[in-house]
């Protein structure tokens, strides 16, 4: 990953949800996009988006997708020469409820969305040139995982969070927090999903997100519900859970709920946020990413961090605390993350109303 002093000008992505009628109204707010270089970040336009909560890049099209959450739509929008040149080109209305997260296929042919509220897994075929050519599966996640509890109060039928492809894109694993279940489908086109399999896990963990190895044939559970970080070995038919850890302190005796996960580029690191202890945890997974090790928390500086993520395109990872209203970009290189743990200070600070997801683009050549 590129050292955040070394990386060249880029574009900040930040989303997230509009505020309530008797909170503040901030700004910016919607889908903001900042110009980063040298290590800030300057803001250079902000679109009025309803709920801009998850969206994933496609290079191929210059092309970031969104996703709203509380809503039943996608956007499309276009961001062909930097920040300025943002531009909402497209929607598609899918008709569930929440699409909380949405995926881009490794061949940018189609998005999947994973609706939390409507309980359903949906493929979306792409035009050739990027724009929304039609849904092409759907899948309603309720009953697909045999053996289900749903002991907690949170639990409903059915809430896929997340849609990740692995196996080469051949496949696409879906944690769902209702079933306490990871679903695992196969992948053969264009947004042409069909589910194969599902592995239960702890009864009221609520699996959330996950992140694949980037090289290395295991992926990490982030589980919202009970704060844990479940590892699991990525078969050929689907997952076989290996172990479960906490992500907070022994000595932390307040509620807390598992957020975001990510793996760095290279492989060495694994971070999960916890919302109500604030933090990220760091774990070191570069001798034995098997056993993932605890290397200790960084403070989220915010409450609620629902977003950590690595941006590799400036050799930064971010932390979103969406009731404080603010984003931390910090240095992403495994030295820099173990030291955020006994408190350096991050690199730079934005400011957004409840921001959700952060994303780095690198600027093509004839950007000005």
């Amino acid at each position: 990953m590129t050292a955040y002093l070394d990386s060249p000008p880029a574009t900040l992505c930040v989303g997230g949800f509009d505020p309530s009628s008797d909170g503040p109204q901030l700004e910016p707010r919607g889908l903001s996009f900042y110009r980063w270089q040298d290590s800030a970040a300057t803001l250079v336009k902000t679109l009025d988006l309803e709920q801009p909560t998850w969206f994933v890049w496609s290079e191929k099209h210059r092309m970031l997708y969104v996703s709203h959450s509380a809503q039943t739509w996608l956007s499309a929008v276009s961001i062909p020469n930097g920040p300025a040149s943002a531009e909402l080109v497209d929607s598609i209305n899918i008709d569930c409820v929440n699409p909380a997260h949405i995926a881009l296929d490794p061949g940018e042919q189609a998005v999947v969305a994973a609706c939390f509220t409507g309980g359903e897994v949906i493929g979306v075929e792409l035009t050739a040139n990027g724009y929304f050519a039609g849904v092409r599966s759907r899948t309603a996640a309720g009953g697909l995982a045999e053996g289900a509890l749903r002991r907690h109060v949170f639990q409903s039928e059915a809430e896929p969070h997340q849609s990740v492809f692995v196996s080469g894109g051949t496949r696409c694993l879906v944690p769902d927090r209702a079933q306490d279940a990871v679903h695992s489908f196969s992948y053969s086109g264009p947004g042409q999903l069909t589910h194969e399999s599902s592995v239960v896990l702890r009864p009221g963990s609520g699996p959330r997100h996950i992140a694949p190895h980037p090289s290395r044939p295991f992926v990490y559970i982030a589980c919202e519900l009970d704060s844990s970080l479940v590892t699991a070995h990525l078969t050929a038919d689907g997952l076989e859970p290996i172990r479960a850890q906490t992500t907070i302190p022994q000595d932390f005796f307040g509620d807390n709920a598992v957020s975001a996960i990510d793996v760095s580029p290279d492989g060495e690191r694994l971070i999960v946020s916890n919302r109500g202890h604030d933090s990220v945890a760091v774990y070191n997974i570069a001798e034995d990413p098997e056993h993932p090790a605890l290397i200790g928390w960084i403070p989220a500086r915010g409450a609620t961090p629902r977003y950590s993520g690595f941006l590799p395109s400036i050799g930064a990872f971010a932390v979103a605390a969406v009731s404080s209203d603010v984003v931390h970009v910090f240095d992403g290189s495994s030295t820099a993350l173990d030291a955020a743990v006994k408190g350096t200070l991050p690199i730079a600070t934005l400011h957004h109303t409840a921001p959700a997801c952060v994303l780095a683009i690198e600027l093509p050549t004839t950007a000005v």
